[in-house]
């Protein structure tokens, strides 16, 4: 499933929100998303592989160790999910030029993850002022 926003959508014109969903239709024409909840599910494994490893080593109790087995998990996840990054790569490249031959204008592309990128900076502060807004 892909979900644009609003705000995306109204701000880049036609032939860049074109060459965007090309990118996207190479990455589901390759099975990208298959490889990405492979990923995922190697990323789940090693998260509760930590946890039951800090569970066995640090012998605390129930609710008392509940955050440390938590925080263990958080950690294998996004270690893993870390490590593994540098492979989708190659992918991105590829539905990189590949969308962008689709549609025939690389520019497109170039406009539309640029905005994409812009809007997730704003996106992110606007997430972080409401949720730390002092009143």
């Amino acid at each position: 499933m892909l979900i644009l926003s609003r705000r995306f959508v109204d701000s880049v014109d036609d032939q860049a929100l074109a060459a965007l969903l090309a990118h996207e239709i190479v990455h589901i024409a390759y099975g990208d998303l298959r490889v990405g909840r492979i990923r995922a599910v190697i990323a789940f494994y090693v998260g509760a592989a930590l946890a039951i490893a800090s569970a066995v080593l640090i012998h605390l109790p129930g609710v008392t160790g509940m955050p440390i087995w938590i925080a263990a998990a958080i950690v294998g996840i996004l270690a893993t999910t870390v490590i593994m990054s540098p492979l989708n790569r190659p992918r991105e490249q590829r539905a990189d030029v590949e969308g962008a031959k689709l549609v025939g204008d690389p520019q497109a592309l170039a406009r539309a993850l640029a905005q994409a990128d812009a809007l997730s900076v704003v996106m992110s502060r606007d997430i972080g002022d409401r949720c730390f807004k002092t009143s």
